[in-house]
């Protein structure tokens, strides 16, 4: 399970003024990043003090973004209804080029009336201006020369600049109360479901229809669910308790005004039933939230407890965004609660499996759980260590190292490989998957005459090329940004074909990744399954593909998806290496024509 920050400011302005407010934010930000956070979370909402404080959730993610590493930058949610899509897909590129592709975009339909009224948007049309905003941005993320003629925005031909640093886009997150018709939609889009934990029987009805839409939409896996959470951790219950209740009852009645034109004669056909939900919600108190577990408060293994058992009565969920300094809460006493969940929650509930990994069909989908978090977080730090050099030495030579590049110094995966492989002399070479260079530039200083070096990371590319100028050989080595072989011409051939891979099985339904984290992990091994697939087509006769494998890897999966590609895996050498606290075996494995694996070769 993930677990991330969210903000959603219910303020008096005459109380704390918004340099104040957004100040102890970001210090929060700042410390979740470090702490292992998986997210920072904000809203959009207007004029009132629930909420208003954040008009523009794409503002705050940008500071955010200066302020952290590591953290996701998740909009909770910016609102169609009120922007135009030209305007939010620009803004959507832009900041997630400033992150460095690390933002995610929940997308909601907006459900206050007085924010409806202020904007002169008639209620009416709420589904219908969200349904075409959404596909407006959604197409302005993914595709050049976009034209829309809808009902409530038209525009020629378009390119939205900048391009998104995630392709096609960044993950897409659709905001839902509890109308089944949202949760089903979501599911049919294919985009993660963002709620709030109401009743459980209740919400496992929903997500239950979320993922059946979400299958029957012929999606992979079964979508992504993100449920928000008041949470106060202290050392002692009571005494968490004693400090959350007062400022969970001030952001109920802050709800509570802000949608009393619902409960004073409002109706709307887009809102079936919201009087009556907001009549529910009115009612609520400290006790009754803390008793449905939609507040998570008391000592570090109370709020294990709690999100374990919700997690289990309502069908499940894969991450937990939490309000951590709301309404009235002494901001000292929400840092402190930051940091004690971060150093004695965080951990366990990282641990915890969740049902979509479960689902992979493997043999110890624990392990693989636990070590695709590992290796994520292997990413990260490796992305924000102070220490991570500019130039780096190996193989006796210097190398630079740019920013966003896998770092061979922090693994030998990279000098195994190089000292395992037979490199062509005269001959032909395509190293997928280049990373910083040193394999395809080092096979150039051997003699190799042609080199192709690609890269689905457009800055690993720029550094292939930096080392092959430094090193004297650029009119010998073509950097291409491709995925796997996509962006070669369709015959180009190559005496050896190689590929050092991101081993690391992590769950296919995982989509919330920056380039740089696909070095390290491969969701459903989609990526093996390209390269098992379409090697073998690349090599030229007498030629090899050689797949650099790794312990760390699902081996059985492995040779499933090759018996099922008709290629055999047989072993060429291996080199077993401490890495921090265990032992890791790398493999070389030569691909061949044949029904399946040739004698547990990759084992």
């Amino acid at each position: 399970m993930e677990v991330g920050i969210n903000f959603f400011p219910d303020v008096d302005h005459r109380v704390k003024p918004a340099e104040r407010y957004f100040a102890e934010c970001l210090d929060l930000v700042e410390l979740a990043d470090g702490l292992g956070y998986h997210h920072v979370r904000i809203v959009e909402h207007y004029f009132h003090q629930y909420g208003g404080y954040s008009p523009n959730p794409i503002v705050f993610l940008a500071a955010a973004a200066a302020r952290s590493r590591n953290l996701k930058l998740i909009t909770g949610a910016v609102l169609p209804a009120f922007n135009h899509p030209l305007k939010l897909a620009g803004e959507i590129g832009m900041l997630d080029a400033v992150s460095g592709g690390r933002l995610e975009v929940g997308f909601a339909r907006a459900f206050l009336p007085h924010e409806f009224q202020r904007f002169g948007v008639d209620m009416d049309t709420s589904r219908a201006r969200f349904d075409e905003g959404v596909d407006a941005v959604r197409r302005l993320l993914t595709e050049e020369d976009v034209a829309v003629a809808g009902r409530f925005h038209s525009f020629p031909a378009t390119t939205s600049l900048p391009r998104p640093t995630q392709r096609p886009h960044p993950p897409l997150w659709v905001a839902a109360l509890s109308s089944e018709h949202s949760f089903r939609s979501a599911g049919e889009l294919g985009c993660g479901i963002m709620a709030i934990p109401l009743a459980a029987d209740a919400m496992r009805r929903n997500l239950e229809v979320y993922r059946e839409a979400w299958q029957a939409a012929g999606h992979p896996g079964r979508g992504r669910v993100m449920l928000a959470f008041h949470m106060h951790c202290a050392p002692d219950r009571e005494l968490a308790r004693a400090r959350a209740e007062e400022p969970v009852n001030a952001y109920l009645r802050s709800l509570a005004a802000a949608a009393s034109d619902w409960t004073s004669g409002v109706s709307s056909a887009d809102y079936p039933g919201y009087r009556q939900m907001i009549e529910k919600l009115a009612a609520d108190d400290f006790h009754s939230v803390l008793a449905r577990s939609a507040a998570l408060v008391g000592t570090p293994d109370d709020i294990v407890d709690q999100v374990r058992e919700f997690h289990d009565r309502c069908g499940g969920f894969e991450v937990a965004s939490l309000q951590v300094n709301f309404s009235t809460l002494d901001p000292v006493l929400a840092r402190e609660s930051v940091v004690l969940f971060g150093e004695k929650a965080l951990p366990r509930l990282r641990a915890d499996v969740p049902g979509a990994v479960r689902g992979v069909g493997m043999t110890d989908s624990a392990s693989v759980a636990r070590d695709y978090q590992r290796s994520l977080q292997r990413s990260r730090d490796s992305r924000g260590r102070r220490d991570r050099p500019a130039e780096f030495r190996l193989a006796d030579r210097d190398w630079a190292l740019f920013d966003e590049v896998f770092p061979p110094v922090y693994s030998a995966s990279t000098e195994v490989f190089l000292n395992l492989l037979d490199l062509p002399r005269g001959g032909s070479m395509l190293e997928i998957g280049c990373g910083a260079g040193v394999i395809a530039v080092s096979a150039a200083l051997a003699g190799c005459a042609q080199v192709v070096a690609t890269d689905v990371n457009p800055h690993a590319v720029r550094n292939t090329e930096s080392n092959a100028a430094r090193h004297g050989v650029a009119g010998r080595v073509r950097c291409q940004e491709s995925d796997m072989f996509a962006a070669l011409p369709p015959r180009e051939t190559f005496d050896l074909v190689f590929w050092h891979s991101n081993f690391v099985l992590a769950p296919e339904t995982l989509t919330r990744l920056t380039l740089h984290d696909l070095a390290y992990v491969d969701p459903g091994y989609r990526a093996h399954r390209a390269f098992l697939r379409e090697a073998l087509d690349r090599v030229r006769p007498g030629g090899s593909a050689l797949l650099g494998f790794s312990s760390r890897g699902d081996v059985e999966l492995l040779r499933r998806l090759a018996g099922d590609a008709g290629v055999a895996l047989g072993p060429v050498a291996a080199r077993e290496v401490r890495e921090r606290d265990h032992a890791v075996e790398y493999r070389l494995l030569r691909l061949s024509r044949g029904a399946g694996t040739a004698g547990g070769g990759a084992g």
